[in-house]
């Protein structure tokens, strides 16, 4: 379980978070870096990613139950969605890569919350409902992977890795290696749309310029027609 400590000294943990982390290393078979409480005014949480060996994960005080309603039934629950949203960029990359909140990283947290299901909690929702839009809002207007791509493809990876005995870091790296080959087979589909296009142009334009031709060919045997029909009269008015 990993380690928390708050900027306010303090011996134990708050209960909710504590609760939080009880068994969650086990479940999700991975290493929760230490987590860090602190005021924070904008968000529930953040990695950390100033190179220290601690603070790797922080959550926000309110959320933590340290300042207010710490009594809550439901705060464990969010306390750990958080952490497991945290831990997931910590595992994927920084939000400031290419792995911020895309398809890679939504795989990630939908196996993470997928194994956190096998805690023994009294939660009445799975933790893999905590997932949002927020979690792929990069593809919001990419071109390459749509959100609904995103989300398929992050789900059926999920499915596919949660069951197993990987640890969170093999997933990881597992889930990296493919989601570069999906991006890349999207960039290719795109590309091959592209020259399909392309072709469809130019065949329409071939197509076109072949009718033009055939019309004037057929203009021009009407021309010759008329030409040898009147030259037929005259020869024959002459006679």
């Amino acid at each position: 379980m990993g380690i928390v400590r708050q900027m306010v000294e303090q011996k134990d943990p708050p209960p909710a978070v504590k609760a939080a982390l009880e068994g969650l290393d086990e479940a999700i078979n991975g290493a929760v870096p230490p987590v860090w409480i602190e005021p924070m005014t904008n968000r529930g949480g953040y990695c950390a990613w100033d190179g220290g060996a601690e603070g790797e994960i922080r959550i926000a005080d309110t959320l933590a139950g340290t300042r207010f309603d710490p009594d809550s039934a439901s705060r464990p629950h969010h306390i750990r969605g958080t952490i497991i949203h945290e831990y997931a960029h910590r595992l994927v990359g920084p939000c400031d890569t290419s792995t911020g909140h895309n398809g890679a990283f939504l795989a990630m947290h939908l196996t993470l919350s997928f194994r956190a299901n096998n805690l023994d909690r009294d939660d009445e929702w799975p933790d893999w409902q905590s997932v949002s839009l927020y979690d792929m809002h990069d593809h919001r207007d990419d071109p390459l992977v749509s959100m609904p791509q995103a989300l398929a493809w992050a789900w059926s990876i999920a499915q596919e890795l949660a069951p197993t005995a990987s640890t969170a870091e093999a997933c990881a790296a597992i889930i990296k290696t493919r989601w570069t080959k999906y991006v890349d087979a999207q960039e290719r589909r795109v590309e091959r749309i592209e020259q399909q296009k392309v072709q469809q142009k130019q065949a329409s334009v071939d197509s076109e310029d072949e009718k033009r031709t055939h019309r004037l060919d057929k203009l021009y045997l009407f021309a010759f027609g008329l030409v040898g029909y009147a030259a037929a009269i005259l020869v024959a008015a002459r006679h």
